[in-house]
């Protein structure tokens, strides 16, 4: 094999290997608890007293948005496919002056965790078990 060869067959495996890599999504994963504190903002009726119990903070769902959550700009998914208990909502990105983000909402809290998605993403596949738990986000 000449040396102009190799580096052809070299190119073609590199270009082969960048599209294998580019076709494979990406798993994001939401933390599936968070721990918060609350607290009463305002003085409570007299005889009552503030008390705690624990509650679990269990991931409840997820949403994507266009651009920072703040703004509100929910988006809907194109589609969803249901097989049996589980179902996958697909969301599809085109192109954006700004970046879309993945939110992440908890039960019993109002906190929620976001962040802005990479640019390369154009599709997001979010896969759900029984009761809507969210089993795995994928994003290509």
């Amino acid at each position: 094999m000449s040396p102009h060869q190799k580096r052809l067959s070299a190119g073609a495996f590199g270009a082969a290997v960048l599209l294998i890599t580019q076709a494979h999504a990406d798993t994001l994963a939401c933390p599936s608890s968070i721990e918060v504190s609350q607290f009463v903002s305002q003085p409570v009726p007299e005889g009552w007293e503030v008390r705690t119990e624990p509650l679990g903070n269990n991931l409840a769902g997820v949403a994507f948005f266009d651009g920072d959550p703040k703004a509100n700009a929910s988006l809907i998914p194109v589609r969803e496919e249901r097989k049996n208990k589980n179902s996958v909502a697909i969301w599809e990105f085109k192109e954006n002056t700004k970046p879309f983000w993945l939110a992440c909402r908890y039960i019993n809290t109002e906190i929620v965790l976001a962040r802005p998605l990479p640019d390369r993403y154009r599709v997001c596949r979010v896969a759900y078990g029984p009761g809507e738990i969210v089993k795995s986000i994928d994003c290509s």
